[in-house]
């Protein structure tokens, strides 16, 4: 754990800044909190780039506490799909069909395969083929580097396609 005491001055509150938690496994993770959280003459601690599926709040007796604020970390737009695509590896094999919308890059936009061998290999190029789903700079941004999944954002109207399509692409 990385972190800043600010001493405490007459009738401040004193604050420690989390900079960075990494732990081997949960449970040194877990460890690492309760020590932060018991640093003594400690009425805050702010750490600004909690990930959204960090176990904290399950940990804590009273997770009401914590008062998460969302805010931006990482920013991917990309510029190359196919390169892009073809540079990452992959959870599971298998083949999808997307519509790539951009109007601010145009030799970006069109409708690309994207097959995945069991290796985790990928291979995107452009087809003909009908699209399975429609993507956007934004939304292969979101999903790109694995910070959000695509239900979520198909949920919200984001990323369109059938079902069978959101579940494979996730």
């Amino acid at each position: 754990a990385v972190y800043r005491n600010n001493p405490a001055f007459s009738h401040q509150a004193a604050e420690l800044q989390l900079v960075e938690l990494i732990g081997l496994d949960p449970l040194a993770e877990r460890a690492l909190w309760q020590y932060l959280l018991g640093v003594d003459l400690i009425s805050t601690i702010t750490h600004g780039n909690l990930p959204v599926d960090d176990p904290l709040p399950w940990w804590v007796e009273q997770p009401r506490e914590l008062h998460p604020q969302l805010t931006d970390s990482v920013w991917v737009r990309p510029v190359n799909v196919i390169e892009a695509l073809n540079q990452r590896r992959y959870a599971s094999a298998g083949e999808l069909v997307f519509q790539f919308r951009d109007e601010f890059c145009p030799w970006n936009e069109g409708t690309f395969r994207l097959s995945v061998s069991t290796d985790g290999q990928g291979h995107c190029e452009k087809t003909h083929a009908d699209a399975e789903l429609a993507l956007t700079p934004f939304t292969l941004g979101s999903i790109y580097l694995g910070g959000h999944p695509v239900r979520p954002l198909a949920r919200a109207g984001l990323i369109t396609g059938s079902p069978e399509a959101i579940h494979k692409a996730d």
